[in-house]
């Protein structure tokens, strides 16, 4: 049974503990949004002030305590309230303590879901979501209500008052993390419509295993209020968990398939959603199936809202990626050069290729999460005759499957020597990809981190490759 302590208006005097302040804007709203509630905050991060100078500033107005550098388990044991970072597990011993102490443990997530009375439309899933909100987003800013993207892509929606009127409508993309840290026993259940996108193995180190990490996703439905519509991918309708959200736990949401052989799909000639026939732009710039899919379910999530098919359709047209999302460059010169940094696994990486021609120069690297198909990447490589560079811990790691499934490759220290090296071999028309298939966290803070660097490396050697041939 959850603790009856308040997550909204009667924070007054709460003892209240952030872990982790963290970089992207969570933690920041997290505690001004508690401070203003009048809860006696202390802020404790592991990183040191330096490196948390700018989240602090965002601060500067607030009575707020800060333990930097350190974690203090008297500052859990005594609390009222901890917000929890999503990157900290649920077992983490000092929540623990917190929960022994009977503090209650909560996120930046469900503060904001307990509070809003906005209409939610919410996505989670493996790879496609932070696209599928994206293109959600785009479909539905300037129709008819005011429209926010938040979550775990866009500003911390806890920190949007607009975001909380009951005539607007939040786009909430929303992780395993996130999701696996709800208390659903005390959220009520909101979403209008809720989806996920293309699922496969990830973050099996954090959930244990796939059923574990699917069971996580799945809490999804339980966000969901009754009568709601829960979009799922065709592949997965009826496998585990989710068949049981569907004939147990939530028998009473209208559970929609989308794929190849559903109502809603899309063909040759653009998008079928329940007989309506949405005809795909020309020129469409949005490369690779996997976008199309994100793309039917954005479709299907706004209509299900309500937007009538010929409004969708003549915002079609307008739908723009995500940079680092199998993105083509703008470069001077003949090389064909995609960014797909938002690539951290194979399968990933596979539904990137799928949409490059085969010898294409791939750079992939980082650092290798365990239990995932580096193997069929490895083979598909080797098919399509591509020439593999491979930098960072991966490079090592990744040999004795890479070798035995015959694909070779050349090992590079970092990405900036392997960036080097890709380049020189790639030829006039040829096409370059950069889908790392790994982690960052080997040498970069995230993937955003490691795809900019990629993009500037990329641009100087474009340059310089130009300078060159014209003789400067």
């Amino acid at each position: 049974m959850s603790d009856p302590l308040p997550l909204g208006s009667d924070l007054a005097g709460m003892r209240v503990v952030v872990m982790g302040l963290g970089q992207f804007g969570g933690g920041v709203a997290a505690a001004s949004y508690l401070a203003r509630h009048g809860a006696r905050v202390c802020v404790t991060d592991l990183r040191p002030a330096a490196q948390l100078s700018a989240s602090c500033a965002a601060l500067a107005d607030w009575p707020i305590e800060y333990v930097l550098g350190e974690h203090r388990e008297a500052d859990f044991a005594g609390a009222d309230i901890v917000v929890a970072n999503p990157a900290v597990s649920p077992a983490n011993p000092l929540l623990r303590a917190a929960r022994a102490a009977r503090a209650r443990v909560t996120s930046e997530m469900e503060l904001f879901l307990h509070g809003t009375q906005a209409s939610l439309l919410m996505v989670s899933g493996t790879h496609g979501k932070s696209s599928t909100v994206t293109f959600l987003h785009q479909l539905l800013k300037g129709w008819t209500r005011p429209v926010f993207l938040g979550g775990n892509l866009g500003r911390p929606l806890l920190d949007v008052p607009a975001a909380w009127h009951p005539e607007s409508t939040c786009v909430v993309e929303i992780s395993s993390y996130q999701l696996e840290a709800l208390d659903l026993d005390a959220l009520p259940a909101k979403a209008r419509t809720v989806g996920l996108t293309a699922l496969a193995p990830d973050h099996l180190e954090r959930h244990g295993d796939m059923f574990g990490y699917l069971s996580a996703k799945a809490r999804l439905f339980g966000l969901a209020r009754q009568g709601a519509c829960a979009w799922l991918p065709e592949a997965a309708y009826n496998e585990a968990p989710f068949a049981r959200w569907r004939s147990e736990l939530r028998p009473d949401l209208r559970w929609t398939a989308y794929g190849p052989s559903s109502p809603c799909h899309w063909d040759a000639r653009g998008f079928v959603i329940d007989g309506s026939h949405l005809a795909c732009p020309s020129p469409w710039h949005l490369p690779g199936d996997f976008q199309r899919d994100n793309v039917l379910l954005a479709l299907g999530m706004a209509m299900e809202s309500g937007m009538p098919a010929e409004v969708a359709a003549q915002r079609l047209p307008a739908l723009r990626g995500l940079p680092h999302r199998l993105q083509r460059l703008d470069l001077p010169g003949e090389r064909v050069v995609f960014d797909n940094g938002v690539s951290t696994t194979p399968e990933s990486t596979l539904a990137g290729l799928e949409a490059m021609p085969a010898g294409a120069v791939v750079l992939l690297g980082g650092q290798a999460k365990a239990g995932l198909a580096y193997a069929e990447l490895a083979r598909a490589l080797a098919r399509r005759g591509d020439h593999v560079h491979v930098f960072g811990a991966a490079a090592s790691d990744l040999a004795s499957v890479f070798a035995s499934e015959g694909l070779e490759f050349l090992p590079h220290r970092d990405l900036a020597s392997a960036l080097a090296a890709a380049w020189q071999a790639c030829h006039a028309g040829q096409t370059l990809l950069f889908s790392p298939a790994c982690a960052s966290f080997d040498a970069y803070p995230n993937f955003q981190a490691r795809a900019l660097e990629f993009v500037r490396g990329v641009e100087d050697l474009a340059q310089a490759t130009r300078s060159t041939n014209l003789g400067d």
